[in-house]
C-alpha cells in the first residue's frame, strides 16, 4: 500500500486515489484489528512481531527473533494509517474510521534511541545478536518514508547515522542499494557515492535478476530499482512537502544534467549543474498547486520570461503557486 499510495503522491489524480482507496481502507481495517495494547507500556503494537531476518539477545541471555512492536512494524503501520487519514480527508469519506486511525496513530510507540545512541530496532532495547547484520528494515522511517529527517528530527537522524555506522558497509546487495538512499536522505553525498561505487564495482551486481550468489535480490541489481533509486535520490528529493534539487551531489559529479524526473505533487523536472552548483532547472506542473522548492543557493523563478513571485519560507526554501501545464525556469 505504501507503493500504491506513493504512486498517487507522484501523480495526485483523485480518480486513481478512488481506485486504490478500497485496498487502502481494507488494509487499514486489518491493522486496526490486529494491533493490541502492550500491558507494560500501554502502546498499541503488533504481536507477534519481528525485525525481519534479525535476532536479539533476550533477558535470559538466549537468542530470539520474535517479540512485540518492532520498530519496522510500527513504522509501516504509522505510514499506512497516515496515508489512510490523508486519503479519507481528500475523498471526504469514512469519518468514523478516520477518527479511529488518528487516535491509534497517537498511541503507537515513538521512535526511540538505544543505549549506543542508535535508532532502536525493537520496542525494548535488546542487545543485538549480530551488530553488523545486513538488515536495516527499521530505517524505513528515513527512506522511503519521511517520518525521520535531519531537519524535522535531528536527534533521530543522528541516531540513524549511528545505526549505519554500527551496521557497516560490508554487506551489499539490497541492503547496499538501500544505504545509498539513506545516506542521500541524510544529505551525505560522499558516503552515498562511496556505497554506489562499491555496488557497481564489486560482486553485488550481476547481469541477471538477482544481485549476488549469496543474497539474491531483484532490487539490488545494477540498473534495477534500488541502485538507480539511490542515484535519483542523490539528485532530487521530494518529501516532507518540498522538492529539493541536488540535495546530495557528490564531488565526483560536479558537472552534469538529468531529464525526465518526477517529483511528488506531479512535477516533471529537468536539471543541469556546473561546478557543483545548479545552473538551470525546468519544472512542469501537471496540477494547480503550490510548489515548495529547496536549493543550495538562492534562485529566481521565471514563467514565459517573467519572474514569478515566490515566497521565502526558510533559508533557500521558497514557494510559488504553480499552474497545470505551465513550465517554470529556475536559475541563479
Amino acid at each position: 500500500m505504501q507503493q500504491l499510495y506513493d504512486h498517487y503522491l507522484y501523480d495526485p489524480d483523485p480518480e486513481y486515489l478512488k481506485r486504490i482507496y478500497p485496498l487502502l481502507k481494507g488494509t487499514t481495517e486489518f491493522i486496526l484489528d490486529f494491533l493490541v495494547k502492550d500491558p507494560v507500556t500501554g502502546y498499541m503494537v503488533t504481536c507477534p512481531s519481528s525485525s525481519p531476518e534479525n535476532s536479539f539477545i533476550d533477558d535470559k541471555g538466549e537468542k530470539a527473533a520474535i517479540s512485540l512492536g518492532s520498530a519496522s512494524d510500527i513504522q509501516l503501520v504509522r505510514n499506512l494509517l497516515r496515508n489512510f487519514v490523508d486519503a479519507s480527508e481528500v475523498l471526504n469519506t469514512d469519518a468514523g474510521m478516520h477518527k479511529q486511525s488518528v487516535a491509534v496513530l497517537e498511541q503507537l510507540p515513538p521512535h526511540q534511541i538505544g543505549s549506543f545512541g542508535q535508532l532502536q530496532e525493537w520496542l525494548y532495547d535488546f542487545k543485538e545478536a549480530e551488530v553488523t547484520h545486513r538488515h536495516i528494515m527499521h530505517l524505513f522511517a528515513v527512506y522511503p518514508d519521511d517520518d525521520i529527517t535531519f531537519r524535522k528530527t535531528p536527534e533521530l537522524a543522528e541516531a540513524v547515522r549511528v545505526t549505519l555506522k554500527r551496521r557497516g558497509d560490508q554487506n551489499r546487495g539490497w541492503s547496499g542499494a538501500w544505504k545509498i538512499s539513506l545516506y542521500a536522505r541524510l544529505e551525505e553525498p560522499e558516503k552515498a557515492c562511496n556505497m554506489l561505487y562499491k555496488m557497481l564495482a564489486e560482486v553485488s551486481t550481476w547481469p541477471r535478476d538477482e544481485d549476488s550468489r549469496i543474497t539474491p535480490s531483484f532490487e539490488g541489481n545494477q540498473g534495477i530499482q534500488g541502485v538507480t533509486a539511490g542515484m535519483a535520490e542523490m539528485l532530487l528529493q521530494s518529501h516532507s512537502g518540498e522538492i529539493s534539487l541536488l540535495p546530495a551531489l557528490p564531488k565526483q559529479w560536479s558537472n552534469g544534467a538529468v531529464s525526465g524526473f518526477r517529483a511528488k505533487g506531479g512535477f516533471d523536472i529537468d536539471m543541469e549543474w556546473k561546478d557543483s552548483v545548479l545552473a538551470k532547472a525546468v519544472i512542469k506542473a501537471n496540477y494547480n498547486k503550490p510548489c515548495r522548492l529547496r536549493t543550495k543557493t538562492p534562485v529566481k523563478i521565471f514563467a514565459d520570461g517573467k519572474e514569478v513571485n515566490a515566497r521565502l519560507l526558510d533559508n533557500n526554501l521558497i514557494e510559488f503557486d504553480a499552474k497545470a501545464g505551465e513550465k517554470y525556469v529556475i536559475s541563479n
